[in-house]
């Protein structure tokens, strides 16, 4: 299977397993690491951007895309 292939979802409940720096309890957690990412040891996000900052009137989960410092999207974590 080609890197290109690989895509990965990481489920948790209750923030489990999820490292946002929040402790508070956000429900259902999942982090979709697409193609790019480089791995979970690695320091590769330099930008973050949250959907409701973009959308001002997006109603949903809060999703954040996590970009590398080509601007590359590695991963989009879903909280709910």
């Amino acid at each position: 299977m080609s890197r290109r292939e690989r895509t990965v979802l990481e489920h948790a409940e209750n923030d489990e397993g999820c490292d946002d720096g929040d402790d508070g309890d956000d429900g259902v957690v999942a982090y979709l690491t697409l193609p790019d990412h480089p791995g979970p040891d690695s320091a590769a996000v330099t930008k973050t951007l949250r959907l409701r900052d973009l959308v001002g009137d997006y109603t949903g989960p809060d999703l954040y895309f996590d970009f590398d410092a080509s601007n590359v999207l590695l991963g989009v974590e879903i909280l709910d």
